[in-house]
């Protein structure tokens, strides 16, 4: 027996048949594990498009999108240091060339992605019901390129013959919108 496996036909055969099948064993273990690496992302506060009046509004759903993204363990949310913040100012999503710096400093930081964002209306009608519209584009910061764009909108109702103060309602479709955005983005 020892003859047979010292022999240098049978050794090659040996190694051929044993790559032949970790090779691609181990190819599949890291396109596997690529898949489900959790992705970077440089979350840019969302632009005051519609809501003007109400820059708390702004920030608050900005901070909400970015905590819920960071609760998926696909998504590592990285937010824009204040330093950084101070060169490239605002509007971060208002044209192509904000968008384009946007992506070169996602680059720059080593980033997968960069999200750009508006909340594009803020809305409280006679009823008592705050209407909020956002949207957000998901840019590969490699290429620049735009991998989605998402548009949704959330609304705080308040109840009929309760009294509800309005911060309230505003906070519930605060809730609402993020909650939308994060589905669409994670799919969760």
């Amino acid at each position: 027996m020892r003859n047979i496996i010292t022999s240098k036909p049978v050794k090659c055969l040996i190694w051929v048949l044993l790559f032949q099948f970790v090779t691609p064993y181990l190819a599949c273990g890291v396109a596997y594990a690529e898949e489900y690496m959790p992705k970077t992302v440089l979350f840019f506060p969302l632009d005051n498009n519609g809501a003007k009046s109400v820059p708390q509004v702004v920030a608050e759903l900005s901070n909400a999108v970015r905590n819920g993204m960071n609760s998926d363990p696909r998504y590592r949310v990285v937010k824009l240091q204040p330093d950084v913040k101070a060169v490239l100012e605002g509007p971060y999503s208002a044209d192509s060339t904000a968008i384009s710096r946007a992506a070169a400093v996602g680059k720059l930081m080593a980033i997968d992605m960069v999200a750009v964002g508006s909340v594009d209306k803020y809305q409280v009608g006679q009823d008592g019901q705050v209407n909020i519209t956002a949207s957000i584009m998901m840019i590969d910061a490699a290429t620049g390129k735009n991998l989605r764009t998402i548009a949704v909108s959330g609304k705080g109702i308040r109840p009929v013959g309760i009294q509800v103060p309005e911060s309230a309602v505003v906070a519930d479709a605060i809730k609402d919108t993020s909650r939308r955005i994060v589905l669409e983005i994670t799919g969760n």
